[in-house]
Formats: C-alpha cells, structure tokens, sequence
C-alpha cells in the first residue's frame, strides 16, 4: 500500500510504516510496542494513528481483543468491525453528554446511531 508520505512528517510516516507492516486484525501491533520502536509516548501514538486515518485517509483498524492494536484493514468484515465499534462507543458517549444536557438534541443523535447500527447488523447477517 502506498502511502501519501509526502505530505506526513517523518514521525507520522514511521508509525504509518509500522502499523502498515502489520496486515490484517490477527497481526496487530500493540501502542507499547510502536511506542518502543518509535520512542514516542503511547498518547502521542494514539493521535498520529487518529491523524492517519482522519486526514490521510489510511484504512488502520484497531482491535482491542488478543491481539489488541493498530492493524491494516485487509477485508470488508475488518473495517465493519472497526466502523461499528465506533458507533457503539459513540453512541455510550452521547448516552454520558445526555446526563449533562438539557435539550434533547443528543437524544436524537442517540436514536439515529441506534438505527444504524442495528441496520448494520441486519446488513452483516444477510
């Protein structure tokens, strides 16, 4: 897979690199072990992983089971994984913000991922 390098600082490309190596959710990479190889902290890790994939675009999955890390997304059935993943933590946030809230915008919000993800799993079982 190539890379938009050009355009990522050399921290960004190294742990692109690593993770890149690193094919499919069964071969995942641990934040320690790309913390130690690139001598960042593991926070720092977690933002360039977000980074890649927010404004570069590169499909990294992440996969919290054994072994728990940062993946290159190799099947359709990896990225639903990681997709749905997202929703459900995103709608357990929401479920939090709406104890803090007084209108009933994120109620709505909570409603709408709800549907989707069950929509998903329909998908997913035909």
């Amino acid at each position: 897979m190539e890379t938009q390098s050009s355009m990522m600082t050399p921290t960004e490309t190294l742990v692109a690199a690593l993770v890149i190596e690193r094919r499919g959710r069964n071969q995942a990479v641990g934040v320690a072990e790309l913390a130690g190889r690139t001598g960042l902290d593991d926070r720092t890790v977690r933002e360039i992983v977000k980074h890649l994939v927010e404004e570069y675009g590169l499909p990294i999955g992440s996969s919290p089971g054994d072994p728990a890390g940062y993946y290159l997304i190799q099947e359709n059935s990896e990225r639903m994984q990681v997709r749905n993943s997202l929703l459900r933590r995103a709608v357990s946030i929401l479920r939090r913000a709406k104890a803090y809230e007084k209108a009933g915008w994120v109620n709505s919000l909570i409603g709408q991922l709800e549907l989707q993800i069950a929509a998903n799993q329909e998908e997913a079982a035909s």
